[in-house]
């Protein structure tokens, strides 16, 4: 049954409400008008109205079959009947209700970091790994020695290998003929001189045993070295020396200036203040435990809200990162979140691109980029993610001794694919890709032979370049 009825309301309009059958549909026009009568504008107007019990709906409160409007009917006419319980039942389940809250304006607090100078001039150029320097000169020579073994017993004239050139630089370094015997004594001794740096001997080792096989091409690289956990957790450990100390002097650098820019105020200057940092990593998370406690500490000390985005594209490692993390944190992290994500992958731009533009104050990355085919877009992806005067921190391997080549040669993006030579850039080339792609007013670096090199690069703030740039046009 299909009725159709306008009603005009003026005033206060009371009466009764009737029970709706499932069967019927009542459409109506309404116009409610102000109280005062002192316009005739409606101040509201409902058009083709429509009023209809849902088949098979009910609240659940009741197991008869009436509706809530119809035990409200039941009970309108009753003089000193409670309809308290009804109404708020139609108030709760049926009525719209507005809720404000009070929310506190996150500030990102990008303006507040350290200047790039005060960065590279706190201690990074000191010399903290002083046994990788003295190393540099015997470590040669051993490998030298693998290098002599190897060319002397090779047919020369076989397919070239892009070790064979390194063999061959590092041989010619050599005036007496080596034996076997002697290469062994040459790593016992070297063991014992930087027990520290067992790690890079034991690879070196290794490689020169299996360096034969590998230019013959009767194996390659990937065949020893992969699915052994015993060489993949000494690669880890060769990570931590070339990278880790200046991680540590990197971040305590930022949280100490940090911690002194609060120092200096009276009032709580950094409350709803947040610093966003994403870390790219493929390495074990324990280097990473003293860069928390850092943070952990500024967070505390100072009540600044702190996001750790860490990227490892390796699903077990992320979940080792997580439960390592979380037993050494325990329950600590008031103002420190920490967020897991295992879809980037910075060797697909693609992976990059679903993070919002001008996400993080900070990128931070140890050896992940060298060998990226795709560099260049590479580098605007991670700009694209940074605020204005956001940094871009890089350690990258720029000046690397010959030994070098039978530590990391077995890895494909350790050799360039145009010639011969190591696809390592030096820092010319760095500096020079940086400027390429724009959008950074400051591009520096700290060298440290044997280690990883710092690249801070800046992100400008400069609303004639940033215009130009696709995060802004986009």
């Amino acid at each position: 049954m299909n009725q159709s009825t306008n009603v005009e309301v003026r005033g206060k309009y009371h009466d009764n409400i009737w029970g709706i059958d499932q069967e019927e549909i009542y459409s109506l026009d309404l116009w409610i008008f102000p109280m005062e009568n002192k316009t005739e504008e409606p101040i509201f107007t409902f058009e083709g109205a429509v009023i209809q019990q849902v088949q098979g709906i009910q609240s659940g409160r009741w197991s008869m079959e009436q509706t809530i409007y119809d035990k409200l009917n039941l009970t309108t006419d009753l003089p000193n009947a409670d309809h308290k319980t009804y109404l708020d039942t139609i108030l709760k389940d049926y009525c719209m209700k507005r809720v404000w809250t009070d929310s506190p304006i996150i500030k990102d607090i990008s303006h507040l970091l350290p200047s790039p100078n005060q960065i590279l001039n706190n201690q990074l150029n000191s010399i903290s790994n002083q046994d990788l320097i003295e190393s540099i000169e015997p470590c040669n020579e051993l490998a030298a020695y693998y290098a002599q073994m190897v060319i002397k017993d090779l047919d020369l004239n076989q397919q070239h290998h892009p070790l064979l050139n390194a063999c061959r630089s590092l041989a010619s370094t050599l005036h007496n003929e080596v034996t076997w015997h002697s290469t062994h004594l040459c790593l016992i001794q070297l063991i014992e001189c930087f027990p520290r740096l067992k790690s890079f001997l034991i690879i070196l080792n290794k490689y020169g045993l299996h360096l034969k096989d590998i230019l013959s091409g009767e194996k390659n690289g990937l065949d020893i070295f992969l699915g052994d956990d015993e060489i993949e957790q000494i690669f880890q450990q060769i990570k931590t020396l070339i990278s880790a100390t200046k991680t540590q002097q990197i971040f305590h650098s930022i949280c100490q200036h940090l911690q002194l820019q609060y120092e200096q105020t009276k009032d709580d200057s950094f409350q709803n203040y947040r610093l966003r940092i994403l870390w790219l990593t493929d390495s074990d998370c324990s280097d990473v435990l003293p860069i928390l406690d850092l943070l952990l500490n500024l967070s505390q000390q100072t009540g600044l809200l702190i996001d750790l985005h860490y990227a490892d594209s390796d699903p077990v490692q992320l979940a080792n990162a997580q439960q390592t993390f979380n037993t050494h944190l325990t329950n600590q992290t008031k103002n420190l979140s920490i967020i897991y994500d295992e879809t980037i992958d910075i060797y697909d731009s693609k992976t990059l691109e679903k993070i919002p533009f001008e996400s993080f104050d900070i990128i931070f990355s140890a050896n992940q980029l060298e060998g990226n085919q795709d560099l260049t877009n590479c580098l605007i992806d991670l700009r694209h993610l940074l605020v204005p005067t956001g940094f871009l921190l890089l350690l990258e391997l720029v000046h690397v001794p010959l030994y070098f080549d039978l530590i990391f040669g077995f890895i494909d993006q350790w050799w360039s694919s145009d010639d011969n030579n190591r696809a390592v850039n030096n820092i010319q080339q760095w500096t020079t890709l940086l400027e390429q792609i724009q959008g950074f007013n400051f591009i520096e670096s700290t060298l440290n032979e044997n280690e990883s090199t710092l690249i801070i690069s800046q992100k400008t703030i400069s609303n004639d370049i940033l215009q130009r740039l696709d995060e802004r046009i986009n």
